[in-house]
Order: structure tokens, then C-alpha cells, then sequence
């Protein structure tokens, strides 16, 4: 099983999140909650957590500085920064310090479940953990954790900027066309096509941040074969056009 660090100083919070998702379906389980950073850092490094789910703000030591000390001991660790707070600084460094998400508070169980996943993918990828049960019978568990869906979601994180269709994925992974688009839906709760558009849009974001790229470039290095498709699929998934997304974080940053 995965080991989970959650470190939340609201108990009321940290016990929700606890019983929101239902660990044993991604292979992981809840070792310890932490209050405070300090107290996190301490169980994190007596524990070896796969995966820290942390406050940005604690007592003691904030959850940037957390992940910051721990990544330099267990650097393929999946680390999770959860906020009240959508203020650009904060996403920028978290970003910085390969974090694997920052979801904003309250926590939508949706995001948290395909960063979960995410995370999975990134952790087989590097070798770290357990590896997915070879159990034969198709319970949503084994379905969820198969060694097949989270290679296809580790192939489309790496390759988003191909033009990867299900017939492509399926071909790569000697996989069944039907079989693939099957357990990728049942796993992740949505379909292949969406699920990598919104990966092609969190690397656009990242452009957006860091780069002066016009639109029309960073909708070519992120796999768009159409600018137009680009600017609706921003917009459909962040209720902004990608030029008021870049405004609206270059204001923030400048103030």
C-alpha cells in the first residue's frame, strides 16, 4: 500500500479529508495526520510517506517548507499542497518545488481523486511503492489500480503534446481499444479525451505563468493542432480565455 501523510492544523478538516476518499480503491493508506509542520516533518521522517498531503498555512512550518525538506531526502515523493488561498506566489512555488497539485479549499473530491491517480502514475513511473495487484477479478478496486490505466495516464502526462487518440493509446500499450476507453472511465471517472485536455491545459497554464509565448505557440507545444480549439477548451475548463488567465496572474504577481 501507498503510505499517506496528511498535515492539516484544522482537526475538523484533516478528519474529513481522511474519510472522503476511500483509500484501499487507490492501493494507499492514511499512516498518520500531522497538525503542524513541524510534527509533520518528524512523522515524514520516520515514516517514509509516499504521498504528503499538506496545508500551505500551519504553525511552526508551513506546508511548502514541508515538502521542500522532505523532497530533499525522498525526492520521487507525490506531494499535494491544499490552500484557502488562490494567490499566484503560492501556486508559483509550489509549482517550483514539483508539487504535484495545489487544489484549492473546500476540496473538491473529484480533483482530489485524479490527483490521487496522478499521483499512482507518477510513483510506478519512478519505481517507488507498491506495485498494482495482479488480482484477476474486475472489482473496482483492481480496475482502479491496474497497472494498465496508470500506464496510459503516465503515457499522456509525458506525450500530451502528441496527437494521442484512444486507437494510438490502445496500439501502444497492446491493449484493446474497447478494453482501454472501458477501465480509463471507470478509473478516473472521466474519458481519455478529457481527461487530457485538462492536462494540456495545466501545462498551458504553466506557459502562461512563465513564458511570454504568444497563445498561438503555447497552444502548439501543448498538443492543440488549432488555435481556436485552444482558446474554447480554455475557456470551457477555467471559465476564462487564456489571455484573461495570464492578466489576471500578471496583476497579482506585479501587486
Amino acid at each position: 500500500m501507498y503510505k499517506v501523510l496528511i498535515a492539516e492544523d484544522e482537526v475538523w478538516v484533516a478528519k474529513k479529508l481522511s474519510r472522503m476518499i476511500h483509500w484501499p480503491d487507490y492501493y494507499m493508506q492514511v499512516i498518520s495526520i500531522a497538525t503542524d509542520g513541524i510534527e509533520a516533518l518528524r512523522l515524514a521522517t520516520e515514516k517514509s510517506p509516499d504521498i504528503i498531503i499538506t496545508d500551505y498555512r500551519m504553525p511552526g512550518m508551513d506546508g511548502l517548507a514541508l515538502i521542500e525538506e522532505y523532497m530533499r531526502i525522498h525526492p520521487n515523493a507525490a506531494c499535494i499542497v491544499l490552500s484557502g488561498y488562490s494567490e499566484f506566489p503560492y501556486v508559483q512555488k509550489a509549482l517550483r518545488l514539483k508539487a504535484l497539485d495545489y487544489l484549492l479549499k473546500p476540496i473538491d473530491k473529484e480533483r482530489l481523486e485524479e490527483t490521487l491517480l496522478r499521483a499512482v502514475a507518477a510513483l510506478q513511473k519512478n519505481g517507488t511503492g507498491v506495485e498494482a495487484s495482479k488480482n484477476s477479478d474486475a472489482s473496482l478496486t483492481t480496475i482502479k489500480m491496474s497497472a494498465h490505466v496508470s500506464e496510459a495516464i503516465a503515457f499522456v502526462n509525458d506525450y500530451y503534446q502528441m496527437n494521442i487518440t484512444l486507437s494510438m493509446l490502445a496500439e501502444k500499450l497492446h491493449l484493446n481499444e474497447s478494453y482501454l476507453s472501458d477501465i480509463f472511465k471507470r478509473a478516473t471517472n472521466t474519458t481519455l479525451s478529457r481527461y487530457l485536455a485538462g492536462v494540456r491545459i495545466e501545462k498551458a497554464k504553466q506557459l502562461l505563468l512563465y513564458t511570454d509565448y504568444t497563445l498561438d505557440i503555447i497552444a502548439s507545444r501543448t498538443g492543440f493542432s488549432e488555435y481556436r480549439h485552444f482558446i474554447n477548451t480554455f475557456k470551457r475548463l477555467c471559465a476564462e480565455t487564456p489571455s484573461q488567465f495570464r492578466r489576471r496572474n500578471s496583476m497579482r504577481s506585479n501587486k
